[in-house]
């Protein structure tokens, strides 16, 4: 049995429905219906135990980090210039929101919703460019360093969630019920919000037949 017919099984379609108590009804055969369905009240999924865990281990270093750094961050009041100044808030701001976006992530990963996958690599993998960069010392114009806690491990613990995101079992955990995994070159497109599997809900057309 197919999966769109283990669907329509589920979604109890009947075909030919006739009167017990009177003739049977002409049907019109062979006609198309629309059947929207919500993908995970048809096939529940659970949650690959390490995919939490793998994201509360992102997490901790990320906070690490974030705490380490704002210790570093010389007082505004202090700073020389106004230029200076901006550009602290303007950082200390795109940090703390890549820190907050990285919380919400985490705590989504077990719902199967794949905007949670894309998140997840979203934020790992803005990590593991924001370390590289720090440590070639292209933002050497900034007030403070960047780079206040140990960038090699925070690099290689984000680089590893990413990885970890792109397992087999991790993509068919946020693959819908009906259909198949699809290759990693199309999860990587989701990344840049090219979701593989377009809706969360499921169109189909199913052959059925209904009265005259």
């Amino acid at each position: 049995m197919s999966k769109i017919d283990s669907i329509a099984k589920k979604l109890s379609i009947d075909k030919g429905r006739t009167d017990s108590d009177s003739k049977p009804k002409a049907v019109v055969k062979g006609v198309k219906r629309r059947v929207f369905a919500d993908v995970r009240k048809i096939e529940k999924k659970s949650a690959p135990k390490s995919l939490v865990i793998v994201g509360l281990a992102g997490l901790v270093f990320a906070s690490l980090y974030l705490m380490k750094l704002f210790t570093t961050v010389p007082d505004i009041q202090y700073l020389g210039t106004t230029k200076d100044k901006i550009i602290t808030v303007i950082v200390i701001g795109f940090l703390f929101f890549q820190y907050i976006s990285y919380v919400t992530t985490v705590f989504k990963l077990a719902s199967g919703l794949r905007g949670a996958w894309a998140s997840m690599v979203r934020c790992s993998g803005s990590y593991v460019i924001l370390m590289i960069i720090s440590y070639t010392q292209i933002l050497d114009f900034l007030p403070f360093n960047l780079v206040a806690f140990n960038y090699l491990e925070l690099l290689v613990v984000m680089a590893v969630v990413t990885a970890y995101m792109f397992l087999g079992f991790v993509r068919e955990f946020y693959t819908p019920g009906y259909a198949d995994v699809a290759p990693i070159g199309d999860w990587l497109k989701f990344v840049f919000f090219q979701d593989p599997y377009g809706s969360e809900d499921m169109i189909t057309d199913i052959d059925v037949d209904i009265p005259a």
